[in-house]
C-alpha cells in the first residue's frame, strides 16, 4: 500500500514537471510591464493619476490573458509593451503632479514670509509716523508760544526741528525701503518662474536651475541674465549659514563621456563661484560634476535633452 502511494506521488511530480517544461514563459515585453506596472503603484502614480494607472493595468491583463492564450504571441508582446508604457505615462505624470503640489507649498510658505516681514515693516514706520505727530504736536505748540517766550524757547525749537527733519528723513528711507523691497519681490517671483524649479526630498532642497538660462552651448561662462537671477538664489542661501551646500553639473548624452564630466564640473565650480561671490560662505559650499551620468529625462529627444542639461543646488535642511 506504501510502495502505490509513493509511485502516485513519484507519477504526479512527474507530470507537473513535464506540464511545466511544456509551458512557454512569458515573454520580454510581458516581464518588462508587470515591473513597470508594480513599480507604477508605488509611485506618485497611484495617488496623482490612478486612472491612467488603471488604463495600463487593464491593457497589461489583456497582455496576460493574451499569454495564456497563446504564450509569445505579437499580441501578448504589442499589449505589454503598450501597457508598460501607459505605466511610464502614469508615472511621469504623477510625478509631475506631485512636484506642482511641493512647488506651490513652497511658494505658499514663501508668501507668508514675505508678508510676515512687511507687517514688521509697517508696523515700524506707523512707530515712525506716531513720533513724528507727537514731534509735530510739540513743535506747533512752541511756536504758539514763541510770542512770549521766543528767547526762552528758540533753542528748544530748534532742536525739535532738527528732531523733524531727521524723522522725515526716517519716514523717507523706510519708504524707500518698502518700495525696493517689493521691487525684489517681483524679480524674485520672476527668478522663480524663470530660472529655478525647487522641490523637497526627505531633509533636502532642491533648487534645479536649467543649463539653457545659465550657459550659451558648451560654455562656462554665466549669461547676464541668469548672473541677476542667481543674486536672488545667493540671498536666500545666505540666510542659512549652518546648512550644507551641494553645486550638481549635470549634462546631455551627447558628446564623449570625460568632455561631459570636464563640462558638469566646471558649470558647476562656475555656479558655486559666483555663489559665493555674493556672500554665500565658501566653507559650506562645494561643487561636483556629475557629466550625463543622472538624467531626468529621455536624451533621444530635444525636450529631454534640454532637462537634463542642468544645474542643481542640493541644501540640506535643518532637522
Amino acid at each position: 500500500m506504501t510502495h502505490h502511494r509513493a509511485t502516485a506521488r513519484t507519477m504526479c511530480v512527474l507530470a507537473l514537471a513535464l506540464s511545466a517544461c511544456g509551458a512557454a514563459g512569458p515573454s520580454r515585453e510581458l516581464v518588462a510591464a508587470r515591473e513597470t506596472v508594480e513599480e507604477a503603484r508605488r509611485t506618485e502614480a497611484g495617488q496623482y493619476k490612478p486612472d491612467e494607472l488603471r488604463v495600463a493595468e487593464r491593457t497589461l491583463a489583456r497582455a496576460e490573458r493574451a499569454h495564456e492564450d497563446d504564450p509569445g504571441s505579437a499580441r501578448e508582446r504589442d499589449l505589454a509593451y503598450i501597457a508598460d508604457r501607459q505605466a511610464r505615462v502614469a508615472m511621469a505624470h504623477g510625478r509631475e503632479v506631485a512636484l506642482e503640489a511641493r512647488r506651490a507649498q513652497a511658494e505658499r510658505e514663501y508668501r507668508l514670509r514675505l508678508e510676515a516681514d512687511a507687517v514688521a515693516r509697517e508696523r515700524q514706520l506707523g512707530a515712525i509716523d506716531e513720533q513724528l505727530d507727537t514731534v509735530r504736536r510739540e513743535l506747533e505748540d512752541v511756536r504758539e508760544e514763541l510770542g512770549e517766550r521766543e528767547s526762552l524757547l528758540g533753542e528748544r525749537a530748534e532742536q525739535l526741528r532738527a528732531r523733524e527733519e531727521e524723522l522725515v528723513a526716517r519716514q523717507r528711507e523706510i519708504e524707500e525701503e518698502r518700495r525696493g523691497r517689493f521691487e525684489a519681490e517681483r524679480k524674485a517671483d520672476e527668478a522663480l518662474e524663470e530660472l529655478a524649479e525647487v522641490r523637497r526630498e526627505q531633509d533636502q532642497l532642491i533648487i534645479t536651475l536649467s543649463g539653457e538660462v545659465l550657459f550659451e552651448s558648451g560654455q562656462t561662462d554665466l549669461l547676464p541674465t541668469a548672473r541677476s537671477r542667481l543674486e536672488e538664489v545667493a540671498r536666500v542661501l545666505r540666510q542659512h549659514p549652518d546648512r550644507a551646500i551641494v553645486v550638481e553639473g549635470h549634462t546631455d548624452s551627447r558628446g564623449p563621456d570625460d568632455y561631459n564630466l570636464r563640462l558638469s564640473q566646471a558649470r558647476a565650480d562656475t555656479v558655486r563661484a559666483f555663489l559665493v561671490s555674493y556672500g554665500v560662505p565658501a566653507e559650506i559650499i562645494r561643487a561636483v560634476g556629475r557629466g550625463e551620468t543622472e538624467p531626468v529625462s529621455d536624451n533621444r529627444t530635444p525636450e529631454g535633452r534640454a532637462n537634463n542639461r542642468r544645474v542643481e543646488i542640493i541644501v540640506e535642511q535643518g532637522r
